[in-house]
């Protein structure tokens, strides 16, 4: 009987550390890390109340955007995850940062009459870049912005992107009105260019991730437009160790030679700065392989 009492008290403790452990943002999976974050929503207007009007709302876990615009006017609406207390994500050993999303546009209506008018509606990260502001407008704040729905005057796209100023921006998907899609995507190789744009750097060991979001972004166009999503998640899968970093930032480099924009180049996986990443290297790499602060150090030598 008391063996059964003790089976049964168990159970019940397993059961609610499992109800109180789960967080509402975040999905607990091996070696994935949930990351600490707040629901939230922001709005940047040039001019409100009318002719701009940018306005949300949350229910459970879903938001619908409403922006409303007319020409001359610049506004977005965001709504997603913003680090609690202000505290940043740290980004120095994530080997993945993925944003899952359920998206639909219930309406969009838009207009103008050149390519001075835009309407994008995109899912977005925000890093705290670790270098000294060097970027056009003297920030260290990078936007990385994946457009999942363009007015037809932002179909000229250099490739798959547009870059410039503090924000890359790429023409990820092209959803139909009315229509639903989920979207799970890893944003790391599209931070990466992003950064190795605007700073010719890929992601360094200082570097921190502030806020992940959809919005909706109106420049110079008459528009009403909406957007609703649902079971917005960020996921950060992390390396076991630095040693794991390193060694994976080297294979991805092998073979490159010094390119601060070339997309293979990496500063850091060129152990012996001889502007170069090939079996040198790789031999440095494997006599310090045990070595985390080693390892860290490497990681953190960012100069050419």
């Amino acid at each position: 009987m008391k063996a059964r009492m003790l089976t049964a008290i168990m159970l019940v403790a397993v059961l609610l550390a499992c109800v109180f452990s789960q967080k509402s943002y975040a999905t607990y999976k091996q070696n994935i890390t949930p990351l600490a974050v707040r629901r939230g929503c922001e709005s940047h207007v040039s001019y409100s109340p009318p002719p701009l009007i940018a306005t949300w709302y949350f229910v459970s876990s879903a938001a619908q955007m409403h922006l409303k615009a007319q020409p001359t006017y610049y506004g977005n609406v965001a709504t997603g995850d913003w680090w609690v207390n202000n505290k940043p994500y740290p980004m120095e050993n994530v080997s993945a940062l993925v944003a899952n999303v359920t998206v639909v546009i219930p309406g969009a209506t838009h207009s103008g009459n050149d390519n001075t008018y835009q309407l994008r509606m995109a899912i977005a990260m925000v890093v705290g870049s670790g270098i000294p502001p060097i970027i056009q407008n003297n920030t260290t704040t990078i936007y990385t912005e994946l457009d999942f729905w363009d007015s037809p005057s932002l179909d000229q796209w250099n490739g798959d992107w547009v870059v410039g100023g503090d924000v890359a921006r790429f023409h990820f998907d092209d959803l139909p009105l009315r229509r639903q899609r989920d979207y799970s995507v890893d944003f790391v190789p599209y931070i990466e260019r992003t950064l190795k744009g605007l700073t010719s750097y890929g992601i360094l060991m200082n570097d921190t991730l502030l806020e992940t979001y959809v919005v909706i972004e109106s420049i110079n166009s008459t528009t009403e437009s909406w957007v609703a999503w649902n079971n917005y998640a960020t996921t950060a899968t992390l390396f076991s160790s630095y040693s794991e970093h390193l060694n994976s930032t080297i294979l991805k480099a092998w073979g490159a030679t010094y390119d601060p924009l070339s997309p293979n180049w990496n500063p850091a996986a060129d152990i012996n700065k001889d502007k170069a990443v090939n079996i040198v290297d790789m031999g440095i790499y494997g006599k310090h392989y045990q070595d985390e602060t080693w390892c860290k150090q490497a990681l953190n030598n960012y100069l050419p």
